[in-house]
């Protein structure tokens, strides 16, 4: 059960990268991208903050 989460997260992580990249490589403005993705990128900007 585990395992089959973990592949389901990482599937997920995969799928959502890689429609970042294709956003950035379109040269979307930030504004352009989903809320969700903007909170997740927050908060991953702040976790590098706070462990630098």
């Amino acid at each position: 059960m585990d395992q089959k989460k973990f592949f389901v997260f990482f599937f997920m992580d995969l799928l959502f990268w890689g429609c970042f990249v294709l956003l950035v490589q379109l040269k979307t403005p930030f504004r352009g991208i989903t809320p969700l993705a903007s909170i997740i990128c927050l908060q991953e900007s702040q976790q590098q903050t706070a462990g630098a």
